[in-house]
């Protein structure tokens, strides 16, 4: 994924047409192989920025944007969290879980609106809300990532953050295992690790 990251950065991979383009806002497709493929979620919801957020004016992360593979649920959910608090721009959201992710992202552009209303009471007026969205991305699939990539690109006009937090589960006995699930394991590891 690196290595999908770094070329895109030196423009070796067009990303593809879309008709969203850069600067795609909330409700819209956002690039990749198909508009049902790459959702952003519509925010409903508010959310309350951590105590940690109240200690500074800005972000430690403005203005980065970052990539957080199987951001969907748990760990990954809070890193996209923490970097929406820590003042990233865009936060791309990879992962196969449509519906969890889409809470995820709801919440996090909640969280970005209230930061964002914080600061501007705070006298720092040009603040805007982080922009967060789901790409669909299957991290065994080489074609997934390399689209995702791209679709990233074109959306927030680079990559400045990488965390590669999916992971996949094989749940049974390691008699039972077979060598196709093995196999998908080897695959997620080589195209989600550095």
């Amino acid at each position: 994924m690196y290595r999908l990251i770094m070329a895109a950065r030196d423009a070796s991979i067009a990303p593809p047409s879309t008709g969203a383009g850069a600067g795609a806002g909330e409700g819209t497709g956002v690039g990749g192989s198909s508009e049902s493929e790459h959702k952003v979620a519509a925010t409903t919801t508010a959310a309350r920025p951590s105590s940690s957020f109240h200690s500074r004016w800005r972000g430690r992360l403005a203005n980065k944007i970052a990539v957080v593979t199987g951001g969907g649920q748990g760990i990954g959910a809070a890193i996209v969290r923490r970097f929406v608090e820590e003042g990233c721009s865009h936060v791309a959201v990879f992962d196969v879980d449509e519906a969890a992710s889409a809470i995820v992202v709801e919440g996090a552009t909640a969280l970005a609106k209230t930061v964002c209303e914080q600061l501007h009471a705070r006298g720092v007026k040009d603040a805007v809300p982080t922009n967060v969205a789901f790409f669909r991305t299957n991290m065994s699939s080489e074609a997934d990532v390399a689209t995702s990539v791209a679709s990233v690109v074109e959306w927030a006009d680079g990559v400045d953050i990488l965390v590669n937090n999916a992971a996949t589960f094989i749940f049974g006995e390691v008699q039972d295992v077979t060598g196709e699930s093995w196999d998908q394991v080897g695959m997620l590891c080589s195209l989600a690790g550095v």
